[in-house]
């Protein structure tokens, strides 16, 4: 094999695991990386499952053997490809929906993808690039938050945060969204105040608004009615100058929530009401509804409207089914057994709170465990 096959081989030795296409073409950086590709497959240098949305690999230790044929500075210059080839599909994934541009459902693209984006973070480590690892981890945090990946979440922004760098926007809006690590009730607080501070002094209102919704949150679930209405209403009015669309339905339906526990049942139902109205007739919001029903759900329990409840309980269940969301899927089964069992049915409790129990020890999210086990 010539030169072009064997700068291709060294190319993708630098990344572990299933490749597919794309990245592929995108580490050797030439338009031949098919045709060369190919080629790799044939003599045994690269293997390819066809049944694998990423069919490509190299086997160890050939790829370790590939890897050591370059120099550091050629192996940067692939790892930078990486980065780009990256951070172009995390914003084209920058509004979650329950699949991909390509169609493929979001949570087998992340599963497949998350390893590519790990390793690019690394590099933007290793070479002091914060911004670009700022940019990368912005891109991806809403839809892994999305689907309750929420340690992958940390993980990812932790690493990006803990590369040195200037106070920026970009800095600020991965502290807020580090603020908000998980369950609502786990925001962290010390990462808004900073995002705050940050955004104030940069001028972002973007990050602005960001921290001033968690921050608004955080009132609301401390009992502070009135200062999580303030920070809500001053969050909405940042995210429509700057045309955050999603974040003006979150403050939307925060500020019904608060205003269903602070006793404004009628106003607080029907803000939630409208933002639910709203995104269902727009389908590239669609991954948002099962999150707006669950929460209508837990206020129309809160009012004892429990038929309501129910409706949108299992709306919000389906929903989570169809996408993914394991983690909300745990929390919503379990919310729905509660209600089950308040009106007596207690089969249908049952259950609902063994589905949300088979979720919970399906894999390695364990949040909602002591709640489930009650």
């Amino acid at each position: 094999l010539g030169p072009g096959h064997r700068d291709a081989f060294t190319s993708v030795s630098v990344v572990a695991g299933q490749l597919d296409m794309d990245l592929v073409a995108a580490l050797v950086g030439g338009e031949t990386a098919h045709s060369e590709i190919s080629q790799l497959v044939e003599h045994g240098l690269v293997q390819f499952a066809a049944s694998d949305g990423a069919p490509y690999s190299v086997p160890e230790p050939l790829r370790e053997v590939g890897v050591s044929m370059l120099t550091e500075a050629d192996r940067r210059q692939v790892l930078d490809r990486l980065v780009d080839e990256c951070l172009t599909r995390a914003q084209a994934l920058a509004m979650p929906t329950p699949t991909s541009p390509g169609g493929d459902r979001l949570e087998d693209v992340l599963d497949r993808e998350l390893p590519w984006y790990r390793q690019s973070i690394e590099h933007l480590g290793a070479v002091g690039d914060d911004q670009r690892a700022l940019d990368l981890v912005a891109a991806l945090e809403l839809q892994l938050y999305s689907l309750g990946w929420w340690q992958e979440n940390l993980e990812l922004q932790d690493a990006a945060l803990a590369i040195p760098g200037p106070p920026s926007g970009t800095r600020a809006r991965v502290h807020a969204v580090r603020g908000r690590p998980g369950q609502f009730h786990q925001f962290d607080e010390q990462h808004n105040r900073i995002a705050l501070h940050m955004a104030t002094d940069t001028g972002d209102l973007a990050a602005r608004a960001r921290a001033e919704y968690h921050l608004g949150v955080i009132s609301w679930w401390s009992g502070r009615y009135d200062d999580a209405l303030d920070g809500f209403a001053r969050a909405r009015a940042d995210a429509e100058v700057v045309g955050d669309v999603f974040l003006v339905g979150e403050t939307m339906r925060f500020t019904g929530m608060a205003l269903v526990s602070a006793g404004e049942t009628e106003r607080g139902l029907a803000a939630q009401l409208e933002l639910v109205n709203t995104v269902e007739r727009v389908p590239d919001l669609a991954m948002l509804l099962p999150h707006l029903y669950m929460h209508l759900g837990h206020s129309r329990r809160h009012v004892g409207d429990t038929a309501a409840a129910l409706a949108d309980l299992g709306r919000a269940r389906d929903g989570f089914e169809t996408m993914g969301n394991r983690a909300s899927l745990i929390h919503v089964c379990a919310g729905l057994a509660e209600v089950y069992a308040d009106l007596g049915r207690y089969d249908q409790a049952l259950e609902a709170a063994s589905r949300s129990l088979d979720v919970s020890t399906g894999g390695a999210i364990d949040v909602y465990d002591p709640w489930t086990c009650l």
